[in-house]
């Protein structure tokens, strides 16, 4: 049984963000780094992220792109007429205009929680520097300062406390065990609130099991 099936779901009244096509995106400025709308032309440099197995290991895919077709596609995905369906950005050296990761808001509004999620991931080089933190600081205000409307979500029940109206939140997970990761979403005001276990699909990892943690984080008053 997945951890969506042994969840109670509900169904909540909430604001929810009205998604702008890249042409719409504003650049978002941080003291280091430079979030921007991916283009065809970072093709090259958003491979050498994807190409490295100690950052593609930590994702769903489980495993590099083998093939620049692989990353095309992927970052197709990202671009016209699809990028209506996310809200992410290229993430850039302010100094050098190195792309040195990518971020966002890559789920809208399926499991594993029913809310937007969001995940990121960075060149090795560029671990331990706290470009994590910086990241998500630059990309909430952005995600918060979005247009609202207002939409009927199936949420995990456990992400809110009652039925009805709730405050709209942003998701985002992290292996159990991985505490650096969770301590960088705490960081920025996530709070834990469930823990499960379900059988790693990542290719090579022989089907065993995970410890997972899940986080929210409620809308600012803006």
């Amino acid at each position: 049984m997945s951890a969506q099936d042994s969840q109670d779901w509900v169904t909540v009244e909430t604001t929810f963000p009205i998604i702008p096509p890249n042409a719409e995106r504003k650049a978002v400025k941080t003291q280091r780094l430079l979030l921007r709308p991916f283009q065809e032309d970072d093709l090259v440099a958003f491979r050498e992220l994807r190409t490295q197995p100690e950052v593609m290991i930590h994702t769903v895919k489980g495993c590099i792109d083998y093939t620049v077709e692989e990353t095309r596609e992927v970052l197709q995905k990202l671009l016209p007429p699809n990028d209506s369906r996310n809200f992410q950005f290229g993430v850039f050296l302010a100094s050098t205009r190195e792309l040195i990761g990518e971020g966002g808001v890559h789920t809208l509004e399926t499991p594993p929680a029913g809310w937007p999620e969001i995940g990121y991931k960075f060149k090795k080089e560029h671990w331990g520097k706290g470009y994590g933190t910086e990241f998500l600081q630059g990309f909430l205000e952005a995600w918060w300062s979005l247009p609202r409307t207002t939409k009927m979500l199936q949420v995990i029940g456990s992400s809110v406390e009652g039925k009805g109206n709730v405050m709209e939140r942003v998701y985002a997970d992290a292996l159990l065990d991985n505490q650096k990761s969770g301590r960088v979403l705490q960081k920025v005001g996530f709070k834990k609130f469930r823990e499960w276990t379900e059988i790693d699909k990542r290719p090579g990892q022989g089907g065993v099991t995970i410890d997972l943690a899940g986080y929210y984080l409620l809308r600012k008053d803006v």
